[in-house]
């Protein structure tokens, strides 16, 4: 997949930029707070529906706009080229064209143009909480699968639905827990799917890692990935509704005092460790920085297996944070990695030999060269 032009109107401090790309890998450089990061943040939305920056759509607007037009033309691997154009008004909302179609559901967009992020905020993968991990596994289960963006959907209604009713009412009557246990049921059903995808999703993702850690990053340590739930270690082989039906017997009465739901794959975490150790507890500065880079390369290379593109990668002002051994290690990948757009405050810092792009950015407007 690579971008070839990107128009940005009114999305965050820009006003009016036009871009376009011919060599695989294109520099934003400038000073901080100049737009950088949100030409990056323009990409993403329009390939994932949705800022990285921001839980709001309506916050990308540029102050004083009534809207932004975020625009791109892509060519896939086969030579196909698409048109994206995304609408964010206030306040009516999200307008989304493919190829001058209308789109309804975000769900037709995203996985279409595989995307991988690099940014700071990686760290959380390693070093934050279960819902940041939980998050790393949507973020490339959502565009593998449509099915799997559905049945999230599902399972959160199902959830919502549940602990409505468990904290609709003061005290719980025997219709309210017959309907309980009905909810239990639907939670179960809606839960197993979801498990299965990610049980069956780290299995191959520890293979990448596997190999990744074996030829180009060999010599380093290879962290252990597991998924646990309940403080138990599931695998792949894990019958995933037999499980939660267990779960959900030895949390029933707890559930019912406490009004609200306790199981399900929407309180998993992965375990992440390093010799044996847990990562976000022991390991260095430096092995989070070099284990974020190993899972965000092997996410590359498992959307471009599912997807059949080559994903196009995003890498947020992360050289600053790099010593020279890890900066490196990531230079040594780009060339292969197709389309990159990189932000950085200084464009000598990636002395790489290669035929870059240079684009830079003074206040919410792009200069090439």
């Amino acid at each position: 997949m690579f971008l070839t032009d990107l128009g940005v109107a009114g999305f965050r401090n820009h006003p009016d930029s036009r871009l376009s790309f011919s060599q695989n890998v294109s520099i934003f450089y400038g000073r901080n707070g100049q737009g950088k990061t949100n030409l990056l943040d323009s990409v993403y939305f329009l390939t994932l529906t949705k800022s990285f920056q921001v839980s709001s759509d309506l916050l990308c607007i540029r102050n004083g706009d009534p809207h932004f037009t975020l625009s791109g033309n892509f060519r896939s691997d086969s030579g196909l080229v698409s048109e994206i154009r995304t609408q964010v008004f206030r306040p009516e909302g999200k307008q989304i064209s493919l190829n001058g179609q209308k789109i309804t559901g975000s769900s037709d967009i995203i996985g279409r143009f595989p995307t991988v992020l690099f940014s700071l905020e990686d760290r959380l993968i390693t070093m934050g909480s279960p819902s940041d991990r939980r998050k790393f596994l949507d973020s490339v289960l959502f565009q593998t699968s449509k099915v799997y963006i559905e049945d999230s959907r599902k399972l959160k209604k199902t959830i919502r639905q549940r602990n409505d009713l468990l904290q609709s009412q003061g005290k719980l009557t025997p219709s309210a827990i017959d309907l309980f246990d009905i909810w239990t049921e639907e939670l179960i059903r809606n839960s197993a799917p979801v498990l299965r995808r990610r049980l069956r999703f780290l299995h191959q993702f520890r293979q990448l890692l596997s190999v990744l850690y074996q030829n180009e990053l060999s010599g380093f340590e290879q962290p252990e990935i597991e998924y646990k739930s309940d403080e138990t270690l599931l695998g792949s082989d894990t019958d995933a509704e037999a499980w939660l039906r267990e779960q959900a017997r030895l949390y029933r009465d707890q559930e019912l005092d406490r009004r609200t739901t306790l199981i399900g794959p929407q309180r998993d975490d992965l375990l992440i460790q390093l010799d044996g150790r847990e990562t976000r507890f022991y390991a260095s500065q430096g092995q989070h920085k070099l284990l974020l880079l190993a899972v965000k390369i092997a996410m590359w290379h498992y959307l471009k297996e599912k997807t059949g593109e080559t994903p196009i990668v995003l890498i947020d002002d992360i050289f600053s944070e790099l010593d020279s051994e890890r900066l490196k290690v990531i230079s040594g990948f780009l060339p292969a990695l197709g389309q990159v757009l990189i932000t950085m405050t200084d464009r000598e810092k990636l002395a790489l030999d290669g035929n870059f792009g240079f684009f830079r950015i003074e206040d919410g407007r792009v200069y090439a060269g």
